[in-house]
């Protein structure tokens, strides 16, 4: 369930990828793609504190020996993609406003830096360190010995499972739109 939330976000920008460039002094530009390792640069980081810092606080708190339950984990994780979602939409709409006051096609760039989009992709690392770690806790303890190279299998389905449903998400999505504008 989480991943296709998650992998409709990261495809965005098969979709979208007419958000302007991001220039860093007059030479250097970002393409937008490569706010995408936004989500990985945020699990390397974060990670470390969420080990160190909130799963000894939620032992104490909790009194239980994980800190929070997986269940428990994973919702919080499928919250904070909620969140992320959000964010997107802010983002979007604040995108289309500056695009309809310019007479622009909603498709065309527009003068928006494209840092706007950084908040959505480190909260949805932060997601992912909760949902992701969670779901690799619970297929590896919950299955039993015998079972648990089936229970990896599963774990990695999960996003192969995501990922379809998001590309189809996005065809329909777009199907609709074509058909909708014609």
């Amino acid at each position: 369930m989480f991943s296709h939330p998650a992998l409709a976000m990261d495809n965005a920008f098969d979709v979208c990828s007419n958000f302007p460039t991001a220039c860093i002094g007059r030479n250097f530009k970002i393409p937008p793609a490569t706010l995408q390792s936004a989500i990985t640069l945020s699990i390397i980081l974060l990670m470390p504190l969420y080990d160190k810092v909130l799963i000894p606080i939620t032992k104490m708190v909790t009194r239980n020996e994980k800190g929070i339950t997986l269940m428990q984990r994973m919702g919080v994780g499928m919250f904070l993609s909620i969140i992320a979602m959000m964010i997107a939409a802010v983002v979007e709409t604040k995108r289309l406003e500056i695009s309809r006051t310019m007479d622009n096609r909603e498709s065309e760039t527009v003068p928006l830096s494209i840092l706007w989009l950084l908040p959505q992709y480190v909260v949805l690392g932060i997601s992912d360190i909760f949902t992701v770690v969670g779901m690799q806790e619970f297929f590896y303890n919950e299955v039993p010995v015998g079972m648990r190279t089936m229970g990896f299998a599963l774990y990695t389905s999960v996003f192969r499972v995501g990922s379809f449903l998001s590309a189809l998400m996005i065809s329909v999505i777009e199907g609709f739109y074509e058909l909708v504008l014609r």
